[in-house]
């Protein structure tokens, strides 16, 4: 029989969640049944339903509350929760309080105090949590890693992360702006924190900068959103969004290996984007060109003055194959590129992740990132925050650990964790 969801938020990220499970429906389909859709706004969960009959065949009960969900279906199992980052900590537990293992899509929280309450929760009913972080899941940048796994860069010295752009814009909806819900750097900074935690391995010292640069957000309502998938909640919108978390940061990593990393993300800036994702070892270089959209890796070896093409590149890592789903999904089990528009790549990725779930809670194999990766990708964003609050280097084990939290104190403040 198959695992019961319930999908816990109805709003874009909901319905990019949906396509993942279409997706996988298609490769597993009597893996997990959808049967339940809950959001406070009983409109969008309505809505949400309706989508689920035209894509699933099924129309799921429509709820406000989990605990409705759980009156009208007992047999769930799992809950997928995709809510404003602010209130994740909130449905997880809530989810598992009624006996659900979740996952959560990124961030695990916002505030350590928030993950630490999730943390808690899990290991006092026993339910399995996870994390939706679904760059590291895509092909190549599991090649990626593949290939640092393999020393094909030899001792790996330094990482290079950065991102620009979004001059005044809003960032999709008002809530990510505000700093009870993270802001933006951590919506779009905890993807490139686990990346650079899957790379590189653990943190021992940040120093960073934040700021807030565009105070007022222009909602830009005619602008397109990903997928398509909040088009319909963007009528809904006023015309300008007052932030109040910074959109902008700059830090320098000192990893536990030795190697160090230099990571800056401005949301604020005008201009065309710039993009950099580069590792450099004693015997090579590595670029990543985004994620979801299937560009290749650019690999130089040595003094090489050209990057290798695909087959060399692969040749790097003879050993090296995706696991049976993703290969199922994406056309291949040794892929140096593919060929998937964003919407499509976004949904086999959810879905890898669903179905990675309804496996971990039937025992056959257990969650790639669990709370602990969770919260260290967290505690990442937080590291940089806490650094400029303070004025200076900080320890990443005092941030992991609570002892630093000047900053993440305003957020604990106003969501009742302090």
């Amino acid at each position: 029989m198959a695992i019961q969801f319930a999908l816990i938020g109805c709003g874009g990220m909901g319905r990019r969640h949906l396509r993942g499970f279409v997706e996988l429906a298609k490769v597993r389909p009597n893996l997990i049944e959808l049967s339940a859709v809950v959001d406070v706004d009983e409109s969008r969960a309505a809505f949400v339903a309706s989508e689920v009959r035209e894509l699933l065949g099924n129309r799921p009960v429509a709820c406000s509350t989990i605990g409705e969900a759980m009156i009208k279906r007992p047999e769930l199992l799992c809950a997928d929760v995709v809510t404003t980052a602010g209130t994740h900590h909130v449905a997880a537990v809530d989810a598992m309080e009624a006996g659900l293992h979740v996952l959560v899509e990124k961030p695990l929280a916002v505030t350590l105090r928030a993950c630490e309450r999730i943390r808690e929760v899990a290991r006092r009913t026993g339910c399995v949590v996870s994390v939706a972080e679904n760059y590291r899941r895509d092909p190549i940048i599991r090649l990626a890693r593949g290939l640092l796994d393999a020393d094909a860069l030899g001792t790996l010295r330094t990482v290079i992360e950065l991102r620009t752009g979004g001059g005044d814009s809003m960032l999709i909806t008002p809530w990510r702006h505000h700093r009870e819900n993270g802001g933006p750097l951590m919506d779009v900074g905890v993807h490139y924190a686990d990346v650079l935690l899957y790379f590189m391995g653990s943190v021992s010292r940040v120093s960073g900068l934040t700021r807030l640069f565009e105070p007022v957000r222009d909602s830009g309502r005619g602008h397109a959103a990903p997928g398509g998938m909040y088009e319909r909640f963007r009528v809904e919108l006023p015309d300008a969004v007052r932030a109040t978390a910074p959109d902008s940061m700059h830090a320098t990593l000192e990893f536990s290996s030795g190697a160090t990393g230099v990571w800056g993300l401005d949301l604020s800036a005008r201009g065309p984007s710039c993009n950099v994702s580069t590792v450099l070892g004693s015997d090579g270089r590595l670029d990543t060109d985004g994620v979801r959209n299937g560009k290749p890796l650019s690999v130089w070896i040595d003094s090489d003055k050209a990057p290798l093409n695909d087959d060399d590149v692969l040749a790097q890592v003879p050993d090296f194959a995706l696991d049976p789903l993703t290969a199922e999904l994406f056309g291949g089990d040794r892929l140096a590129r593919y060929d998937f528009e964003f919407a499509e790549a976004d949904s086999k990725l959810i879905a890898i992740e669903l179905a990675e779930l309804a496996l971990a809670i039937d025992g056959r194999t257990s969650v790639e990132v669990d709370i602990d990766m969770g919260e260290e990708a967290v505690a990442l964003v937080l590291a940089v925050h806490e650094s400029s609050e303070s004025g200076g280097l900080v320890q990443f084990d005092d941030v992991g650990s609570g002892r630093v939290s000047a900053y993440q104190d305003v957020a604990d403040s106003t969501l009742g964790l302090l």
